[in-house]
């Protein structure tokens, strides 16, 4: 946070994060949220097009990305910084963030039906999400959670928030992992997940490689489905 702030980083800035789904890209959106800006999360397999007429949209002020994904940060008007540079947060514990509501992050649309289109969502309407969530999902019980959203979309700010918001754990999964059924069910098995978000189309997979030896899902307390369409009998199945 204290890095951003020299940079000049003020509450209600916008600030891109273009990252691959590692830990670093959470401690960096945190640090984001504890300046009291705006995070505008990028994803950098959604490729340059759509990554430049999202940073032509948002109008960040600065853009927080690898060293290997610099080429995205082409626009002569965008300042960028390479996360490896922002180094070791400090030792200060204290997060005073600005009163009132104020936005948490913009999110775009995928532009299915045309260009992307930016929504900001503000962080009592993040914290009031969690609310919900805590009750209906049993939050208390929970402890591992697995996130298989790209950070581009708000199921990703869901997975985070539910996670971190109730003391539990969080594991992103490499994107090579939610494309293989076979290594996903590793994953849910290794780490212990008991909550977990996921597509219709990436529970099908996962589905027939379980039927197919036989195995369970007998450590997962909680598989929300969503997104998509799907239907009773794949309800039933699961």
């Amino acid at each position: 946070r204290n890095q951003l702030k020299q940079l000049g980083i003020k509450a209600g800035d916008r600030v891109a994060l273009c990252l691959p789904r590692i830990g670093p890209a959470v401690a960096a959106l945190l640090a984001i949220w504890r300046c009291g800006a705006i995070a505008v999360p990028l994803d950098p397999l959604h490729g340059e097009a759509r990554i430049a007429r999202i940073l032509e949209a948002a109008e960040p002020k600065l853009l927080i990305t690898s060293e290997n994904l610099a080429s995205f940060a082409n626009a002569p008007e965008l300042d960028f910084v390479l996360h490896s540079e922002l180094g070791e947060e400090t030792s200060e514990k204290t997060w005073n963030p600005p009163a009132g509501s104020h936005p948490a992050y913009l999110i775009f649309t995928s532009g299915t039906t045309g260009r992307p289109k930016g929504i900001l969502v503000e962080h009592r309407s993040l914290a009031a999400a969690f609310g919900g969530w805590r009750v209906e999902y049993r939050l208390a019980e929970l402890e591992s959670h697995l996130s298989l959203a790209s950070m581009a979309f708000d199921v990703f700010l869901a997975d985070l928030v539910r996670a971190l918001g109730s003391g539990g754990r969080l594991v992103m999964a490499p994107e090579e992992v939610r494309l293989s059924p076979e290594r996903l069910a590793a994953l849910l098995a290794e780490e212990r997940i008991d909550c977990v978000e996921m597509t219709p189309v990436v529970l099908r997979g996962l589905l027939e490689h379980l039927e197919e030896r036989g195995q369970r899902l007998d450590k997962a307390r909680l598989v929300a489905v969503g997104s998509d369409t799907w239907y009773l009998s794949e309800f039933d199945r699961l």
